[in-house]
């Protein structure tokens, strides 16, 4: 009577009970966490350490019910006595205790039904959204398919060769992956190559992932750790979801694979066990659905997948839905096959619209438009600017390559010229004779897709910037008035076949093009866009050399430069 007696142990709860706090403990140590505000914490390898979280709230060990303060620490303590003297006392005390309980589980009841609302809502019919406002809580993007029928993946798909299946070396293999990461986190694959010939060792591997969105790693991310071991680096995946993971050997120099004696094609050949699955978990990034304005950096995004778009934002109510649909159903007038892609560029910043050559010209108005480059931007002119198939065929474009001019009427009766100059070399005298004399009328849009044949000649990333330069300052000084826009050159595919050279060709660009932009940068009236950090996320979107077949989705590279560069125009006009 009277006597202490300790509370039962909570069925919630994982501390011993009081009467045994005396006795050995049961198990290994344990280290009170710190008082980080941070839920989780990293732990030397990377992954999310979920045992250092620290207890927020102290727990009744009788009830197993949190106490947000420690004010109740007396109650508790007369709660866990009992007075025999007093037995109406003690029938005060249960009752209250009863009722304290009941309310707790109340509110802990009105506090999980608030913070479980507004994400439900985001999977709520769209007619129950009341202001653009409340979309800011229906991410972009869901982590499971919506759309299925958007994907055509059978067994074997091969990404890079999609007319062929995949094929392995078996002697190739992925020695340590994680099977999860967090969004944004960095990771990391190791590959082990088991040849005898240590020859057929590869010192760099392209990986790819596919999901929700489709990632890969930038060359640099590639350290040989020995002849045999090759780690790639890969971060920045922000979106959560399921991927599938490829990988393929990247030679330096692949001609002897292509050799009537050789043994294999091994450039071809995928890493064996692929494609392995792999979850990113975490938040989902934020996309902004305003219109954009001259500050948004529009190469600032990431490739997402159609196919798990959240359904409600095919509503006409959703703010995404003309931008979804300007990628989904291009007007009538359109020759383009854009709209058959799963991948779509997305920036987070604002979502422009995607328009065929005749809504652009509305838009932006141009009086002549002028693209200058080398093969490669003669591509992306005849893919996206309306070009006629006599303007682009192969008599056309042959050597000696010709340039291509052509007109279009707008809807207000005007007329604008759309020109191509073919300059490989990026030769200042050629470019200031053709802009000062070819013209119809001076230049009011250029497009200047920066060359990578004079990389062949001088690799020096300071020097092919000079050679820049001098092409630079024609444009400033010939067409002063002209919006002017500048995109790094697009890099390489995956080495599906040796003319890609990836390796020798990416230790040149790559720098290149980092010294182009700062070099653009010093040009107050000229937009500079790097579009090959955009190319090195969509190996099946390049364009392959011509006799290699059709990669994926090629033409969505050129497609999303020309909306960057015409959408950024729009905004000036």
């Amino acid at each position: 009577m009277g006597q202490y007696r300790s509370p039962p142990t909570s069925p919630c709860s994982h501390r011993p009970s009081l009467s045994t706090i005396n006795e050995e403990p049961y198990g290994p140590p344990v280290t009170p966490p710190d008082r980080s505000s941070s839920f989780e914490s990293i732990s030397p390898d990377g992954r999310v350490d979920y045992t250092t979280v620290p207890l927020l709230l102290s727990y009744d060990e009788k009830s197993g019910l949190p106490y947000s303060s420690l004010r109740h620490r007396r109650w508790r303590e007369r709660l866990y006595k009992e007075d025999a003297t007093d037995g109406s006392s003690a029938t005060r005390r249960i009752v209250k205790a009863l009722l304290f309980l009941a309310l707790s589980a109340c509110v802990s009841s009105f506090f999980c039904l608030g913070t479980l609302y507004i994400p439900l809502r985001a999977g709520e019919a769209s007619g129950t959204f009341t202001s653009v406002d409340d979309w800011v809580y229906a991410p972009l993007l869901v982590r499971a398919l919506t759309n299925a029928s958007v994907l055509d993946r059978p067994n074997g798909h091969n990404p890079l060769a999609p007319s062929e299946k995949l094929e392995y070396d078996f002697n190739l293999h992925v020695e340590f992956v994680r099977s999860t990461i967090s969004t944004g986190e960095t990771s990391s694959i190791i590959f082990h190559c088991r040849h005898n010939d240590i020859s057929l060792c590869p010192s760099s591997y392209r990986v790819l992932l596919a999901g929700p969105t489709i990632h890969s790693p930038q060359h640099g991310k590639a350290t040989l750790l020995d002849v045999r071991r090759v780690q790639v680096e890969y971060v920045a995946v922000r979106d959560p979801g399921w991927y599938q993971l490829y990988a393929w050997p990247e030679y330096e120099r692949c001609e002897r694979f292509e050799k009537e004696d050789a043994e294999k094609p091994y450039h071809k050949l995928a890493v064996s066990s692929i494609p392995m699955t792999i979850q990113v978990t975490g938040p989902a990034p934020v996309d902004d659905y305003r219109a954009c304005l001259p500050r948004d950096d529009l190469t600032h995004g990431r490739w997402i997948s159609k196919a798990f778009v959240d359904a409600d934002h095919h509503s006409p109510r959703s703010p995404f839905h003309r931008w979804l649909k300007s990628h989904s159903c291009p007007s009538s007038s359109s020759d383009s096959t854009y709209s058959t892609s799963e991948y779509i560029w997305a920036p987070y910043d604002c979502k422009p619209q995607h328009r065929d050559t005749s809504d652009w010209l509305e838009a932006v108005k141009p009086d002549t438009l002028l693209v200058v480059g080398d093969e490669k931007a003669r591509d992306v002119f005849c893919a996206t600017f309306g070009a006629g198939k006599k303007e682009c065929s192969l008599e056309a474009v042959s050597e000696p390559a010709s340039d291509i001019a052509f007109a279009r009427t707008r809807a207000d009766g005007s007329f604008a010229t759309v020109n191509f100059h073919f300059n490989r070399m990026g030769d200042a005298a050629g470019l200031s004779d053709y802009v000062s004399s070819a013209l119809l009328s001076p230049a009011s849009h250029i497009l200047f897709i920066a060359p990578t044949a004079p990389l062949a000649d001088n690799p020096d990333p300071l020097m092919y910037a000079m050679k820049m330069r001098k092409a630079l300052d024609v444009f400033a000084d010939l067409a002063k008035e002209a919006k002017i826009a500048v995109a790094t050159s697009f890099g390489v595919a995956q080495s599906q076949d040796c003319s890609d050279k990836p390796e020798s060709h990416r230790r040149t660009v790559e720098p290149a093009n980092a010294a182009l932009l700062e070099l653009v940068h010093g040009y107050p009236n000229v937009e500079p866009a790097d579009v090959y950090s955009l190319q090195n996320d969509r190996p099946d979107a390049v364009r392959s050399p011509a006799g290699h077949a059709a990669r994926a989705e090629e033409g969505v590279l050129e497609h999303a430069l020309v909306d960057i560069v015409l959408e950024s125009w729009r905004q000036l006009t």
